[in-house]
């Protein structure tokens, strides 16, 4: 399964954590969704907004048990579905990817995930709870 991911999953030491492997990452952008930072989380959420492009990595031939180790971390305020990824090498590649609820949407921050704000006040903390499997 191809998957596409946003926010923290993006970070090679992140995915790692979760996934509990390496695996071979590829660039890519979904258009027509945005990610958005949660209120009280370090974790971001993609939604359908208009206009808007968001860039990820597009992961290829994800084992299931990796797959389900992704669902829990993302946990019950999303869902995976389809989405087209516009890849690096200019292909475009049919993958999943994990929606924010729209029914949580109070969970939701006006502002968008930032990579550089999680990398200097979030990334420490998350992985160690992470790699206990404490989730998010």
């Amino acid at each position: 399964m191809n998957i596409f991911v946003y926010g923290p999953l993006m970070l090679c030491d992140v995915m790692r954590a979760v996934a509990g492997v390496d695996l071979e990452r590829r660039f890519g952008t979904v258009n027509g969704y945005l990610q958005l930072r949660l209120s009280r989380e370090s974790q971001a959420g993609l939604v359908p907004f208009p206009d808007s492009t968001t860039e990820g990595v597009l992961y290829m031939g994800v084992p299931e048990t990796v797959v389900r180790r992704m669902d829990a971390f993302q946990g019950k305020s999303f869902f995976r579905g389809e989405v087209n990824v516009l890849a690096e090498s200019g292909d475009w590649v049919e993958a999943e990817t994990h929606f924010f609820r729209l029914n949580q949407r109070k969970s939701l921050s006006a502002k968008p995930w930032d990579e550089e704000e999680f990398r200097k006040k979030h990334l420490k903390q998350a992985l160690v709870k992470w790699q206990k499997g404490q989730g998010r």
